[in-house]
C-alpha cells in the first residue's frame, strides 16, 4: 500500500479528503462512522471510493436508506411529542413514504 499524499476536505463534504496531488478521494474516520452503514446497506464498500464521481454516486444510491433512517427518528419524535404528527406526516409525503 502506498502512502497517502497531502489532502484537503472536499468542499461541502468534510468527511472525504481529496489528495491534492492525485485527486484521489479517501474517507475520514468520522466519515466511516457517518456513512459506513448507510453505504453498506446500499451494497457500497466505503473503502473502495476513490473519486468524487464515486462519492457522489454512493450518496445518490444510498439516499433511500438515509431517508428511512430520518423517518425512523421522526417517528420517535412523534412518540415523545404527538403534536409533531402533522409535520412528520408532511415530511413523509414529501419523500414518498
Amino acid at each position: 500500500m502506498t502512502a497517502e499524499g497531502p489532502g484537503k476536505p472536499i468542499e461541502g463534504n468534510p468527511y472525504f479528503i481529496e489528495d491534492i496531488t492525485t485527486g484521489r478521494v479517501r474517507v475520514t474516520p468520522e466519515g466511516r462512522k457517518i456513512y459506513g452503514s448507510q453505504f453498506a446497506r446500499a451494497g457500497i464498500n466505503i473503502e473502495e471510493i476513490r473519486t468524487r464521481e464515486q462519492m457522489n454516486w454512493a450518496h445518490e444510491v444510498s439516499m433511500p436508506y438515509f431517508i428511512d433512517d430520518l423517518i425512523e427518528v421522526l417517528e420517535i419524535i412523534v412518540k415523545l411529542d404527538p403534536t409533531m404528527r402533522g409535520k412528520v406526516d408532511k415530511i413523509k409525503r414529501i419523500f414518498g413514504r
